[in-house]
């Protein structure tokens, strides 16, 4: 019978996706059991996110791309990478969104991500005097049947190729009823999934006016307050809101819904958004 060293389980297997194999103990306390066992979690990276002449930030992100690869974006000639969206540039364009640091994708001169220091991203605006805490009112322009964001709130949740392998992953994704589902992304933190998909939606050019967004998360203040500087008509979450979220969107004219699941949807803010008229024949 193989020995189970329970002080130090069998080391890291290699990683790939954002996701990594690990060795753990899992014990079956109604069987009694203990055995060793291979399981996926999600890779967790750091990140120092230098806006020249701004200030910087850090934050941590569930890395689903080589790091060894050099990424970047300029004003003239666009994205600098294998695909039109990579991950690293979505979830810093996107931050610099939702933070307020920017307007839209316009207001950046140049991004580098070089994989001497992939986990250093440095950020040159436009205009660097942009940055301001913005308080936006929605535009209102998005119509929709209820029975529809459920729909797309279903095809979200099948998307989740991370939270499916490792758990422990949250998800956002953008829509518009005209289109459906635009933008998808992963991410250990619900900010940063929000983030990455505004950030994808820059970079894809949609606009995100006349769109929703979905998370599969709870809801607070701080993600009400992104998803409306981003510009989006509606938020929806799998779980409950906060008190602040709630006010937060009544004062930003955003429509706000909680624990969508099971066929149910709780509106909390502006909900004429979910009763979408009729086309005449």
């Amino acid at each position: 019978m193989k020995r189970i060293d329970f002080m130090n389980p069998a080391p890291d297997c290699a990683s790939s996706n954002g996701m990594r194999h690990v060795q753990s103990i899992r014990i079956d306390t109604e069987a009694g059991s203990v055995q060793e066992h291979s399981c996926l979690v999600v890779e967790e990276s750091t990140l120092q996110l230098d806006v020249v002449n701004v200030g910087s930030y850090a934050l941590t992100w569930s890395a689903t791309e080589n790091r060894g690869t050099t990424f970047g974006f300029n004003a003239t000639t666009g994205v600098l990478a294998d695909t039109p969206t990579p991950e690293i540039l979505a979830l810093c364009i996107g931050f610099l969104v939702t933070e307020s640091l920017i307007e839209n994708i316009g207001d950046i001169d140049a991004i580098v991500v070089a994989p001497a220091s992939a986990d250093v991203v440095r950020v040159w605006l436009k205009d660097r005097g942009r940055a301001d805490d913005r308080a936006p009112h929605v535009p209102d322009t998005l119509r929709l049947w209820a029975a529809e964001l459920v729909t797309h709130f279903a095809e979200m949740v099948s998307r989740q190729e991370m939270f499916r392998g490792a758990g422990g992953a949250h998800a956002a994704a953008a829509f518009s009823p005209e289109e459906g589902m635009v933008a998808i992304a992963e991410d250990l933190g619900r900010h940063n999934a929000l983030d990455k998909v505004v950030g994808k939606c820059c970079l894809l050019g949609y606009p995100t006016g006349g769109c929703g967004v979905l998370v599969s998360s709870r809801i607070n203040l701080q993600m009400v307050q992104k998803a409306a500087r981003a510009g989006f008509e509606l938020l929806a979450g799998v779980s409950a809101p906060s008190s602040l979220a709630i006010q937060a969107a009544q004062d930003a004219g955003m429509t706000l819904c909680g624990f969508v699941r099971e066929g149910r949807i709780t509106t909390f803010t502006h909900a004429h958004r979910l009763i979408r008229r009729p086309t005449p024949v």
